[in-house]
Parts: structure tokens; sequence; C-alpha cells
């Protein structure tokens, strides 16, 4: 998954670019509400303490292959720190037919743990415009969280 996030008044906004999902019945469904969802073929596997994953969408050159680990225990981000700013997500935002469209989201509160993470560059720049820098990544580790979506509204 690979989104771009904004702050627009009080509220975060994410837009998403691609979501890959390995079932069907998903992908059409999250496709006829707008969201730009992939089949892909993805793998999963634990080895010597890190998960190793893979997804690369059908059709497509796009793909991610890499690993990671929780490297923190998990704990609520102190509020008005980044960490904070990035996990508290109440709206998505995509593009139909050219129009801004958006839907909220509702959530409880995200417990994420800091996470190592190792991951083939040139998959990624698969599917991003532009070239990644050389910068470390910033990489966040939930086990799960169940969300609540609104129907989509046009901006």
């Amino acid at each position: 998954m690979h989104h771009f996030r904004t702050v627009h008044g009080s509220c975060t906004r994410v837009y998403f670019f691609s979501l890959d999902a390995a079932k069907t019945i998903p992908v059409l469904g999250a496709r006829l509400g707008t969201l730009p969802y992939f089949k892909a073929k993805m793998k999963k596997a634990e080895k010597a303490g890190w998960t190793h994953y893979s997804s690369r969408q059908y059709g497509s050159r796009a793909y991610f292959k890499g690993r990671y680990k929780s490297i923190s225990q998990p704990s609520f981000p102190a509020s008005g720190s980044l960490d904070y700013w990035l996990f508290e997500r109440y709206y998505l935002f995509n593009t139909v037919k050219g129009k801004v469209v958006y839907a909220g989201i509702h959530h409880l509160p995200w417990k994420p743990a800091e996470a190592s993470v190792v991951y083939d560059r040139s998959g990624v720049n698969s599917l991003l415009p532009g070239h990644i820098t050389e910068e470390l990544v910033r990489a966040h580790y939930v086990e799960s969280l169940d969300v609540l979506f609104w129907p989509l509204q046009k901006s």
C-alpha cells in the first residue's frame, strides 16, 4: 500500500496511489468504491525474527519485496508528535473522472511499534513516480485495527 498524506485545517487526509490485495472479492468491492486496489500475488513468511513479504500486481511491472520486524513495544503516539499526525487519519481521497472524491473513516487509536525495514528499492520505484532518495525509512508495525468507512462524497 502506498499513500500520500496531507493536512487541511484540522483533518488529516490520505491519498491512495495503489493498494494490493490477494483476493478477488475485496479488490472488486474496493474498485466499485473507486479505491485503486489491484489483484496481486502476495507471499509472507517468517524467518529468523523477520517477516518476509512480497507483492506483485498481476499484469503490471509493479511489485514490492522486503522484510520487516518490530524493534519496540507497541505504544500510543504522543499527542502533537509526528507519529500521532501520521496515524490519526480520518479521511481518504481519490480521483474519479478527474474529480476528487473522499470518504470519512473511523477507527480506534493506532498503537504502533517501531519497525526495521529492508526492501528492494527498484520495486517501490515501479509503483511511484520519480526517485526515492537514500533517506532512512520511518516504519511502524501494527498487528491489526478495524476501520469503518462512510460513503464517498465529491469535494
